[in-house]
Protein backbone atom coordinates (compact mmCIF):
# COMPACT_ATOMS: atom_id res chain seq x y z
CA UNK A 1 0.00 0.00 0.00
CA UNK A 2 1.15 3.53 -1.09
CA UNK A 3 2.14 5.91 2.17
CA UNK A 4 0.28 9.44 1.66
CA UNK A 5 0.21 12.49 3.51
CA UNK A 6 -0.21 16.42 2.77
CA UNK A 7 2.55 19.32 2.82
CA UNK A 8 1.17 22.32 3.95
CA UNK A 9 3.24 24.91 2.99
CA UNK A 10 4.12 28.50 4.14
CA UNK A 11 5.96 31.11 1.53
CA UNK A 12 7.33 33.99 1.62
CA UNK A 13 5.33 37.04 0.52
CA UNK A 14 4.33 36.59 -2.95
CA UNK A 15 6.26 33.29 -3.79
CA UNK A 16 3.54 30.60 -3.95
CA UNK A 17 3.52 30.54 -7.68
CA UNK A 18 7.40 30.73 -7.79
CA UNK A 19 7.75 28.06 -5.07
CA UNK A 20 4.49 25.82 -6.65
CA UNK A 21 6.80 25.98 -10.41
CA UNK A 22 10.11 24.87 -8.85
CA UNK A 23 8.37 21.70 -6.83
CA UNK A 24 7.52 20.43 -10.65
CA UNK A 25 10.85 19.83 -11.33
CA UNK A 26 11.99 18.30 -8.52
CA UNK A 27 13.14 14.84 -8.72
CA UNK A 28 11.57 12.91 -6.04
CA UNK A 29 13.11 9.18 -5.48
CA UNK A 30 10.09 7.55 -4.21
CA UNK A 31 8.01 9.46 -3.83
CA UNK A 32 4.88 11.39 -5.92
CA UNK A 33 3.34 14.68 -6.23
CA UNK A 34 0.11 13.77 -6.54
CA UNK A 35 -1.43 17.65 -6.17
CA UNK A 36 -0.23 21.13 -5.59
CA UNK A 37 -2.93 24.04 -5.10
CA UNK A 38 -2.42 27.47 -3.51
CA UNK A 39 -4.55 27.61 -0.56
CA UNK A 40 -6.11 30.60 1.74
CA UNK A 41 -5.37 30.54 5.20
CA UNK A 42 -2.45 30.26 7.30
CA UNK A 43 -0.94 28.17 4.14
CA UNK A 44 -0.25 29.25 0.67
CA UNK A 45 -0.10 25.84 -0.70
CA UNK A 46 -1.27 22.14 -0.02
CA UNK A 47 1.12 19.17 -1.61
CA UNK A 48 -0.69 15.61 -1.77
CA UNK A 49 2.39 13.24 -1.98
CA UNK A 50 2.15 9.15 -2.25
CA UNK A 51 5.36 7.64 -1.66
CA UNK A 52 6.50 4.04 -0.92
CA UNK A 53 7.56 4.14 2.45
CA UNK A 54 7.48 7.01 5.78
CA UNK A 55 10.95 7.42 5.12
CA UNK A 56 10.35 8.38 1.71
CA UNK A 57 7.63 10.92 2.43
CA UNK A 58 9.90 12.46 4.91
CA UNK A 59 13.07 12.86 3.11
CA UNK A 60 10.94 14.29 0.00
CA UNK A 61 9.56 16.85 2.73
CA UNK A 62 13.03 17.80 3.29
CA UNK A 63 14.25 17.93 -0.25
CA UNK A 64 11.02 20.24 -0.69
CA UNK A 65 12.24 22.81 1.84
CA UNK A 66 15.82 22.70 1.12
CA UNK A 67 15.31 23.16 -2.84
CA UNK A 68 12.61 25.20 -3.15
CA UNK A 69 13.37 29.48 -2.60
CA UNK A 70 10.88 31.09 -0.65
CA UNK A 71 9.58 28.22 2.06
CA UNK A 72 9.03 29.75 5.27
CA UNK A 73 7.67 26.52 7.27
CA UNK A 74 5.82 23.69 5.95
CA UNK A 75 3.23 21.15 8.43
CA UNK A 76 3.43 17.56 7.17
CA UNK A 77 0.22 15.17 7.70
CA UNK A 78 0.02 11.44 7.17
CA UNK A 79 -2.58 9.16 6.36
CA UNK A 80 -3.66 7.07 8.08
CA UNK A 81 -5.77 4.48 7.40
CA UNK A 82 -8.76 2.86 10.31
CA UNK A 83 -9.78 -0.30 9.83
Amino acid sequence: MAFRGWVFVQTEIGRARAVLDSLRDLPMEGAELLAADTITGPHDLVLYIEAESPDHLARTVQLITLNADGIERTITCHRIVLE
